[in-house]
């Protein structure tokens, strides 16, 4: 694992004993990328304006990773009501057909 860019490395290892870094922030263009893994070990990216806006998304996901509370952000603009009818639709298909009386 390199600490210039540990994203690269698979996984960590237990007898690793050097800090992970779980976030970051990298100013691109004129933007600024903030960079972290999500609880299931994946490295995801999202870019802003301003990085007080960068600073604040980052420490809202870890904050939510440790409260057990994390939530995908690309899946959490699925309004409601389209949610519902994939569930129920996929509910539907999944279910043990019922015994005929």
């Amino acid at each position: 694992m390199t600490r210039e860019n540990p994203y690269f490395a698979p996984h960590p290892r237990p007898e690793d004993h050097e800090a992970i870094v779980m976030s970051y922030i990298q100013k691109r263009h004129g933007r600024y990328r903030a960079r972290y893994r999500d609880p299931l070990g994946r490295v995801t990216s999202t870019t802003f304006d301003h990085k007080a806006d960068a600073q604040r998304f980052l420490a809202e996901m870890e904050t939510d990773k440790h409260r057990g509370s994390w939530i995908d952000p690309r899946h959490a603009e699925v309004p409601l009501a389209q949610w519902s009818q994939e569930f129920l639709a996929l509910a539907r298909r999944l279910s043990p057909p019922r015994p005929s009386t």
